[in-house]
């Protein structure tokens, strides 16, 4: 996932790391035009012009105060809503919990009405300037804005990882998980959505949310709009810009790929959000002007001015205040940075859109959520809901690699990649890593199952592609030999399998009644036997892959990595890749499904079609834990969709 620029990407992270320690003023007014606050100050400049360059001068002098100009306006803090100190016992119409992919959407959107007080709170501060980059992305893992889960040790999974345990990273941050994310933006399939509409969720399936996915896009792609159904399928005035990737160096690579799945069935897809949902495809991604385009960024920017939206940065809400004989939340409890405790209330309605995660852990620590479980802890049950079960992800398997005869390199990090980054041109700082991928049908249907993602790095490049797994893996050091070793050869592409639609389920548990302890996370990534098989039918289709044309043409070799405590097993034999898989699998960061959606009878269901908590009043849920089954892709866009549709029917509720 990240590029093979080893040095220059470190030094990248460390000037930008540098710049992002703006005070974030603190104020109890509503938000004026007029305030405003510098990251830097330009007077600190430390280039300045000590030789006479005669008529040079007034140009270089320009130039100087535009550099100045483009770095000052990355993540500044003037972009977003200012801190607001929320009072004891102050009261709001709407209470909406995590600024994130969706919460952002419900915030904006519900503040749209000028006579409802709509309070936002966020665990995280503003977006730093590292989150701009997209080639950084990696480098926003194990930070402050990451809330740095990881899942329980397990005896059946995550075995190649530090501690047996796998990295779920997860937003802290204006944005939440969209600001650290690699942005991609892929809805799904129409499948995904006209099966929960099925199961009797009214109002979900695609022709249903289509519009809601249309609406909150600006499509900024020639490549996707020059296709036949673009009108059908998207929007040029929406808030989200969904942008095309920069091309890299790897474009020789990547075309003998494309050449290869294309001999096999897969031929290149210009719009994966369009008519077609398989084949190999250059991924949209959430990105404005070379540069990420978050939630926050998209929804809550266009909104700092309004006078009616109020928002709590680094703020925790540790309960949900609950009028019990009516079964009815009537506030939140809020800990703000200082550790104080405030108690706020609503009058209409709270959004729960803390994620797949948090979200459960806050409905449980309210006594909402299975009732023998909060029994144990001591918490009171106010309602007894599957809350926590139903927690699915998109796996990603990292067992194989292709070596090819390519002498492909990559150029070093230098000042005209900053430049373009700062004037926001196309070069190597705007590319996240994963620019392509194929969506497969392992089962030969036409509903793909599995997303090959790949990471291409030149021979021996070896530093890269250590830091790389370890960042997005966390394999333990023994387990990095093999991959090294491989890549010492030959130029070599780190295939990475997806699973779309896992039949695998997990769950989230509290460990203890205190909010601030971190719950307990049963990953389950292989409970069901038949994501096994699903996975064993990768290495068929690999070698399927390999032995096309355009492949051999490079030569390209097949490699399963090497895995000591599975040598008890023939090499490439069925228990091998089994015991390997359980090794070398960690996760795509789509958490979901923990809240889930279905009508009144479904005993699986926490939320009703309208995101209701089920025999709570006032109290509704809205992120990706809402998602009955995840969508077969990257679920962000499915989750700003679902902002956009429960603030209608909030909206259509209240007006």
């Amino acid at each position: 996932m990240v590029g093979s620029r080893l040095v220059g990407l470190v030094l990248a992270v460390s000037f930008l790391n540098s710049q992002d320690t703006a005070a974030e003023p603190e104020v109890n007014y509503i938000p004026d035009e007029s305030v405003s606050y510098n990251r830097n100050s330009c007077k600190d400049s430390k280039w300045s012009l000590n030789k006479n360059y005669g008529a040079l001068e007034p140009f270089l002098t320009n130039l100087h105060s535009s550099i100045q100009k483009a770095e000052l306006e990355l993540a500044n803090p003037n972009d977003y809503p200012l801190h607001y100190n929320v009072g004891h016992e102050e009261q709001f119409d709407f209470i909406v919990v995590g600024a994130g992919s969706a919460g952002s959407v419900v915030a904006s959107r519900l503040s749209e009405v000028g006579d409802w007080r709509v309070l936002l709170v966020e665990a995280g501060g503003d977006p730093p300037v590292t989150s701009e980059v997209p080639s950084l992305a990696a480098f926003l893992q194990d930070t402050e804005v990451d809330w740095q889960y990881k899942t329980d040790a397990d005896e059946e999974n995550c075995l190649g990882m530090v501690g047996n345990q796998c990295k779920w990273p997860r937003g802290k941050v204006l944005g939440g998980s969209s600001t650290i994310n690699y942005m991609m933006h892929t809805r799904g399939h129409p499948k995904d959505f006209d099966s929960w509409g099925a199961a009797g969720n009214k109002g979900w399936s695609y022709e249903e949310v289509l519009p809601y996915f249309k609406k909150s896009e600006n499509l900024d792609d020639p490549l996707i709009w020059a296709t036949e159904d673009a009108k059908i399928y998207h929007n040029s005035d929406g808030l989200l810009t969904v942008g095309s990737w920069a091309e890299n160096e790897m474009k020789e690579a990547i075309d003998v790929v494309a050449e290869g799945l294309a001999d096999i069935g897969y031929p290149f897809n210009a719009d994966l959000n369009g008519k077609n949902h398989s084949g190999f495809t250059k991924m949209s991604g959430a990105i404005r002007d070379q540069r990420r385009c978050s939630s926050a960024k998209s929804f809550l920017t266009p909104a700092k001015n309004r006078r009616n939206l109020f928002l709590s940065k680094n703020s925790l809400v540790t309960k949900i205040l609950m009028d019990t004989q009516h079964n009815k939340a009537y506030g939140i409890h809020l800990m703000n940075k200082k550790g104080k405790i405030i108690e706020v209330k609503v009058k209409k309605e709270i959004i729960v859109s803390a994620g797949a995660i948090n979200s459960p852990q806050l409905l449980m620590l309210s006594g909402i959520g299975p009732e023998r479980h909060l029994q144990e802890l001591g918490i009171s049950v106010i309602k007894n809901l599957p809350v926590g079960e139903n927690l699915q992800d998109h796996s990603l398997m990292a067992t194989i690699a292709l070596t090819l005869n390519l002498s492909i390199t990559f150029s070093q990090l230098n000042d005209q990649d900053t430049f373009n980054f700062l004037f926001k041109k196309p070069g190597s700082l705007s590319n996240a890593g994963l620019p392509y991928a194929a969506f497969i049908n392992i089962d030969a249907d036409d509903y793909p199952d599995m997303e090959l993602l790949q990471s291409y790095n030149p021979k021996n490049n070896t530093d890269s592609v250590k830091l790389m797994l370890q960042k997005s893996f966390n394999f333990k050091d023994e387990l990095l030999a093999d991959f090294i070793q491989i890549n010492k050869m030959d130029y070599t592409i780190i295939l990475l399998a997806s699973m779309l639609r896992p039949y695998s389920r997990g769950r989230i548990l509290l460990k203890s009644d205190q909010p601030n302890i971190y719950p307990k996370i049963v990953a389950g990534t292989f409970t069901d036997q038949r994501d096994v098989e699903t996975y064993l039918k990768v290495y068929d289709f690999i070698s399927r892959l390999v032995d096309t044309q355009a492949m051999r043409s490079v030569g390209a070799k097949f490699h399963e990595i090497k895995v000591p405590e599975c040598s008890k097993h023939e090499f490439a034999s069925r228990a091998y890749r089994e015991c390997a898989m359980r090794h070398l699998t960690g996760t795509t960061y789509h958490y979901s499904g923990t809240c889930k959606m279905g009508p009144a009878g479904d005993s699986s269901a926490v939320v009703d079609p309208t995101l209701r908590v089920h025999g709570v009043e006032g109290l509704r849920v809205a992120d990706a834990s809402v998602m009955p089954t995840v969508v077969s892709g990257h679920p962000n866009a499915a989750i700003v969709m679902i902002g956009e549709k429960v603030a209608d029917l909030i909206k259509g509720d209240w007006s």
